[in-house]
C-alpha cells in the first residue's frame, strides 16, 4: 500500500534496479490507486462531480487513446452507480489537459510556455442506460476529444504540442423529464380562476388520456367535468407508442398520428 506512492527512482534506490515485467507491474499499481473522487455535491445531493487527479509521472498521460482505454471502466463504474442512486441521471465526461510550445524571447532563448485547456462532451442524459449504452457513450466522448486535441496540435503555426491528462471529470445531476403524469391539484391561485378543468385521474397514469377527451367531449350537462366518468374512454385518439406518463417530446409524434389534434403543452412555476 505505502509502496504504491514511490517513485520507480525511489524504489530503486533502496532495493536496486527494477526489472521490465516488475516495472510495468508497479506502473499497473500506481494508475490503480488513481480513481474518481467525490468533490463536489450539491441540491440535496441531485448534483455530483467528479473528479479523478494523475500525478505528473503518469506513464501515458501524454497519449490520449491509451489513457483513454486504460480508464474506460472507471468512468463507466461511475455512471452505473449514479444511475444506482438516482435513477435516471444527465452526465458531463471531460479531461483538463495540458499543451506545451517552445517560444523565442527577445534575448533569442528559448523558454517553454504551458497551457491547460479542459475539454468537456455534450450533456448525455442515461435513462435506464445498459453498461454497453455507458461505453458507446464514452467512446464517443474520446472520439471527440481526441480529434479536437489532434486539431490543436496540427494546426498550421500553432506550435502547441499535447503532453499529457493532468485530470478528468464525471459530472452527473438526477434527470427527471418533464412528463404529464397522474392526477395533481391545481395551485389555489389557478384553482379559484375556474377556468381550467383538471381531471381527478387518481387510480392511473394518464392524464393525456383524460385531458384530451375533455377538451374535445366536454361533459354533459348535470356531470362534473372534474371526474373521469363525465368523459367517453373510447375517444378515437391514436395513442399507439405513446408512454404514459407522457414525455413533451411525445406530443408531436401523437399530433401527428392524428392529424386533426393539436396540443399546448403550458408550465407553472408556483
Amino acid at each position: 500500500m505505502v509502496a504504491a506512492n514511490y517513485t520507480n527512482d525511489v524504489l530503486q534506490m533502496f532495493y536496486g534496479a527494477i526489472s521490465e515485467e516488475e516495472n510495468r507491474n508497479l506502473r499497473q499499481t500506481l494508475l490503480e490507486y488513481v480513481d474518481f473522487k467525490l468533490v463536489q455535491t450539491d441540491f440535496r445531493g441531485w448534483f455530483h462531480v467528479w473528479r479523478m487527479d494523475f500525478p505528473e509521472n503518469y506513464e501515458n498521460g501524454d497519449d490520449f487513446l491509451t489513457f483513454a482505454n486504460e480508464n474506460k471502466h472507471k468512468f463507466v463504474n461511475v455512471v452505473k452507480n449514479e444511475m444506482e442512486q438516482l435513477a435516471s441521471v444527465k452526465g458531463v465526461m471531460a479531461a483538463k489537459v495540458k499543451f506545451e510550445k517552445v517560444n523565442v524571447n527577445e534575448d533569442g532563448n528559448e523558454e517553454v510556455v504551458v497551457m491547460e485547456h479542459y475539454f468537456g462532451d455534450d450533456v448525455r442524459v442515461f435513462q435506464n442506460a445498459s453498461e454497453e449504452e455507458i461505453k458507446e457513450e464514452y467512446e464517443n466522448f474520446v472520439d471527440r476529444v481526441n480529434g479536437e486535441i489532434e486539431n490543436w496540435s496540427e494546426a498550421a503555426g500553432s506550435g502547441w504540442e499535447f503532453v499529457g491528462t493532468e485530470k478528468a471529470y464525471v459530472k452527473v445531476a438526477r434527470y427527471e423529464p418533464l412528463r404529464g403524469g397522474t392526477y395533481i391539484p391545481l395551485p389555489p391561485k389557478l384553482r379559484n380562476k375556474k377556468a381550467i378543468i383538471n381531471v381527478q385521474n387518481r387510480k392511473d397514469n394518464e392524464c393525456l388520456k383524460w385531458s384530451v377527451p375533455a377538451a374535445l367531449f366536454p361533459a354533459p350537462k348535470g356531470k362534473n367535468p372534474l371526474r373521469t366518468t363525465s368523459y367517453p374512454t373510447n375517444d378515437g385518439v391514436n395513442y399507439v407508442g405513446i408512454d404514459f406518463p407522457t414525455p413533451v417530446k411525445q406530443i408531436d409524434k401523437l399530433e401527428a398520428q392524428n392529424e386533426n389534434l393539436a396540443i399546448n403543452v403550458f408550465g407553472c412555476t408556483e
